[in-house]
């Protein structure tokens, strides 16, 4: 697992096996921003704290509501980092990881048991599946929509890394900490302390919960403030995990990475 402040990561030669050329933004979601003559470029890659970032730069640059706007085509107007130019200025180059199994399992209860901004991602998988997505169970989102997925929240955590050397990668269980060298503690303790999309209720063990509607999970949590675990959907070494681990072998590789 790569660790945070353990030295640079470098990504020169890999060569992602995913294709998004259709997404206009790939490749370019990497933001510049500066604290206190600090220069930073951070990759933005989705589910990987994204939501923290965002509102900690709207509100830097005086956005507290962006009126139905989409926040990514106002971050990219505010702090669009210049790959030649920020790269070789800014004083760290970082980017979030965290567990790809964990990530996905995050994916789908955020845009399919909570609904969270979910009408891109409802409309790809209807493309992909034919069925309805509020009433998608875990096992058709892994091993039927994600294979042909083009939602940017299914990319590997890789595939939005430009080819360069990061100073830093750093485990999402550490962001906290990490942030309260980046920034003033007050500042880290506003933003950063808590998940803003930490899933409501707490996690539970629910038997054949991959089986499960979206829809019966959301009243569920409704009802009693649960949701199946992790362990739930995922059965290690289940055909689930195993198509898991083939979508995001990139993620796989480069997490061990020392």
């Amino acid at each position: 697992m790569i660790q945070a402040h353990h030295g640079n990561f470098d990504n020169r030669e890999f060569h992602s096996t995913a294709r998004y050329w259709f997404y206009p933004f790939r490749g370019q979601l990497h933001l510049m921003f500066e604290f206190e003559g600090y220069r930073v470029v951070y990759a933005y890659i989705r589910k990987n704290a994204c939501t923290s970032f965002k509102r900690y730069l709207l509100e830097k640059a005086g956005i507290l509501d962006s009126k139905g706007k989409k926040d990514i085509y106002l971050l990219l107007n505010l702090y669009r980092a210049d790959f030649h130019r920020d790269f070789k200025s800014a004083n760290r180059t970082i980017f979030i990881h965290r567990d790809p199994i964990d990530r996905v399992v995050s994916l789908y209860r955020d845009k399919f048991v909570q609904g969270k901004n979910a009408v891109d991602i409802y409309c790809d998988y209807e493309r992909v599946v034919g069925e309805n997505a509020r009433k998608a169970t875990f096992e058709a989102f892994a091993l039927r929509y994600l294979p042909a997925a083009k939602d940017p929240h299914t990319w590997t955590q890789r595939s939005h890394l430009y080819p360069s050397v990061y100073s830093d990668a750093v485990p999402i269980e550490v962001l906290y900490e990490f942030m309260q060298d980046i920034l003033s503690s007050d500042v880290a303790d506003l933003y950063f302390k808590r998940p803003v999309n930490a899933s409501r209720g707490h996690a539970i063990e629910v038997p054949n919960a991959s089986s499960i509607g979206a829809h019966e999970i959301r009243e569920n949590l409704e009802q009693t403030g649960t949701y199946p675990s992790r362990e739930s959907f995922v059965l290690t070494g289940g055909k689930i995990h195993l198509s898991l681990l083939e979508k995001y072998a990139e993620d796989q590789a480069f997490l061990r990475k020392e």
